[in-house]
């Protein structure tokens, strides 16, 4: 591996690492919970622990399902890709549920809180 690869590398990883340190909307595990709960049948998801944003994966079609406290944004999917990755999960679709976007794109998927849980 060339000294450039390596140095690309590790830049890309302190910036993702920097990233998931700085990032605001971290969820609780309870959110992460109630919302599961509440929009999907358990035995179609397996529960993943130890990301910050990724709440578990869809077993059918191994893609995340990421949960927001606040706003989605590009800080966010960034850092949803990074998890997603690291969770070895497809990324052609993220499933994001939060207050508000102000990120989308096709293959992303999001469902405001007030969707899920009316006032």
């Amino acid at each position: 591996m060339s000294k450039f690869i390596e140095q690309t590398t590790a830049s890309r990883d302190q910036v993702s690492a920097v990233l998931l340190q700085e990032l605001p909307g971290v969820p609780p595990p309870s959110l992460k919970a109630r919302v599961l709960e509440t929009v999907y049948e358990m035995d179609c998801l397996q529960v993943l622990e130890g990301y910050q944003l990724l709440a578990a994966k869809h077993m059918k079609n191994n893609v995340g399902i990421y949960v927001v406290n606040g706003n989605f944004g590009r800080d966010h999917y960034r850092a949803a890709i990074s998890e997603a990755k690291k969770a070895g999960l497809n990324t052609h679709r993220l499933y994001v549920y939060a207050e508000t976007a102000t990120y989308s794109g096709r293959a992303i998927c999001v469902t405001q809180f007030a969707d899920i849980w009316p006032q």
